[in-house]
């Protein structure tokens, strides 16, 4: 007898089998779907993998998975399905009739808590991509007076064009790519930092006089950071504080403090210059220098609050181990990136009173005039509603059902998700109808559409309201005068002529005739074909002259017979 769901894991090496398990208790297991035989999932992993697996009976005839995995058709992510499927089972049959409540899913938390460890472990693990250095001990010394030539050259060539496009600064660029090439081979590092100090100077210059839309010569510039940074690293790794402290002080002497494209320059050299502040004397001029820039920053742009260079200043502490790293986060929590650092790290210390106090607090200041629901900062699959989602995580975590439905209420009306309804429906249980009370009451004086509430509208077939709705929004009454108009035939007639008419008053062009054919058509498909000819006829002679919409409205006529 073949392997069954109670006893796969025989069918596992076990090292496969300990990441299954891992997958699974992370939360990373999508619903099953039970289409028997087969059993299908998807598992978040690398990427997303589709899982089926076909059993008969009890027993595993059959399992296949969309990942790369060839040592076997058992791999980590069937794995973590038979794991789910288990215990789906074993919690079915564990199931009373008599049970009050049944325990929340876990979904959004492990999907956080599943992220966040991902996050944690991608940060430790350093540089990732492809490098630029490729220092190679024979290569051609750059001197700075070469490099000027070669990029000053490149760009003479451009401007010697009568009408040179932005969209073809990659010829004017050329001389700076040809420069960070040579200057990445170059075996001293000190000297091709210098090289690449003339070369972004330049780079710079072509911003001020140069329209670069298309951002050719962005994309250089970037490179010649991304350059120095890897440059500084290496510096900094021979842990030679006389060299760490000459090219530091070089670089500050290049810094611009104009605006391009976007950048403030003096933040992207100093994040080049991290690595070097692990040479005490470089750290101390670090910090003094940010300190100026900041202050400076709240004088002239009060409305950034130093944030880049806080940011710096905070990632320059956690390099070189500062214990006082973690108290300067919390000391600038205002900013949304110290913020998410601190939630983090009282997420993981399971300290869950602390995170929804700091998120509450950071939802009520997003509070002007009017709810700011989703914060741009954490906008992302796993975290579709913003801050709100770590308090949708804990409240799962904490079985806490009353919150929960605070949550969902609020992705519906403020979010405008509908997917919530049905959640909110299944949750609430008996207590349904106020809670479906207390959503149709927000939409009351709601000043535009949504799709939410006409999503219940239709769900809960809220007669009344939908026509309430329809009066005060005519362009929905094609969408939702069915909830209605068996009851109140009359008043969906009324509403949906008075569109027609609205429509037909101030269009003159063909694809706007169609729109008007098809609200007709609805009204035929509720009230009759005899009763929609009669508008149709009435449009026919009011506007005689419109050879557009007769052929239209005639061409849909015909087509009833």
């Amino acid at each position: 007898m073949g392997a069954t769901l109670e006893n796969f894991e025989q069918l596992f090496d076990s090292t496969i089998l300990a990441r299954a398990r891992g997958y699974f208790n992370a939360g990373r297991v999508s619903s099953i779907d039970h289409n028997e035989p087969l059993l299908h999932a998807t598992v978040d992993g690398t990427n997303l993998y589709d899982v089926d697996i076909r059993v008969k009976g009890d027993v595993i005839a059959s399992v296949a998975c969309t990942c790369p995995y060839e040592k076997s058709p058992y791999c980590k992510h069937v794995g973590a399905v038979l794991y789910a499927i288990r215990e789906e089972e074993k919690n079915a049959s564990q199931k009373s009739p008599d049970a009050e409540q049944t325990k929340l899913p876990r979904t959004t938390y492990n999907r956080v808590l599943s992220y966040l460890e991902k996050q944690q472990d991608e940060s430790g693990k350093g540089k990732q991509g492809d490098l630029i250095r490729k220092k190679n001990a024979n290569g051609k010394v750059l001197t700075l007076g070469e490099t000027h030539k070669i990029i000053t050259a490149s760009i003479k060539d451009f401007d010697r064009r009568k009408h040179p496009s932005p969209f073809a600064n990659d010829d004017a660029m050329q001389g700076v790519y040809e420069v960070t090439d040579r200057a990445a081979k170059m075996h001293d590092a000190i000297q091709a930092v210098a090289v690449v100090l003339v070369a972004a100077e330049l780079t710079v210059d072509f911003f001020t006089t140069h329209d670069d839309s298309a951002g050719i010569a962005g994309d250089a510039f970037e490179a010649l950071l991304l350059l120095l940074k890897e440059l500084n690293e290496e510096i900094a790794a021979t842990k030679d504080e006389a060299a760490c402290l000459e090219v530091f002080t070089s670089i500050n002497k290049s810094f611009v403090k104009e605006v391009f494209d976007g950048w403030y320059l003096e933040s992207n050299f100093l994040e080049a210059c991290l690595p070097l502040t692990v040479c005490q004397p470089v750290r101390a001029q670090f910090e003094l220098l940010l300190d100026v820039l900041i202050h400076e920053e709240l004088l002239t742009r009060p409305y950034l609050a130093g944030s880049s260079f806080l940011r710096l200043w905070y990632l320059s502490m956690r390099l070189n181990g500062d214990p006082k790293a973690e108290k300067f986060a919390n000391d600038h929590i205002d900013d949304q990136y110290f913020l998410d650092i601190v939630v983090q790290k009282a997420f993981f210390a399971h300290d869950y009173t602390k995170v929804k106090q700091l998120i509450k607090k950071q939802l009520a200041e997003l509070v002007r005039g009017r709810h700011f629901f989703y914060s741009s900062d954490l906008s992302s699959d796993i975290f579709p509603h913003g801050w709100w989602t770590y308090l949708e995580a804990i409240s799962e975590f904490e079985e806490d059902v009353g919150a929960l439905l605070d949550i969902y209420q609020a992705y519906v009306v403020e979010g405008n998700d509908s997917e919530y309804i049905e959640r909110i429906k299944q949750l609430s249980g008996d207590d349904w109808p106020t809670r479906r009370g207390a959503i149709v009451a927000a939409f009351v004086d709601a000043t535009r559409p949504s799709e939410a509430f006409e999503a219940l509208l239709r769900k809960e077939t809220l007669v009344y309201e939908a026509m309430a709705y329809c009066v005060r929004f005519p362009s929905r009454t094609p969408d939702l005068c069915q909830v209605f108009a068996s009851k109140y035939p009359l008043k969906a007639k009324q509403l949906l002529v008075q569109l027609i008419d609205e429509k037909s008053l101030y269009t003159t062009g063909r694809v706007e005739y169609r729109a008007i054919c098809s609200i007709i058509q609805r009204y035929k498909n509720m009230f009759g074909a005899e009763e929609a000819s009669v508008i149709v006829d009435g449009l026919l002679s009011k506007y005689r002259q419109r050879r557009a919409m007769k052929e239209e409205l005639e061409l849909m006529r015909d087509s009833w017979e």
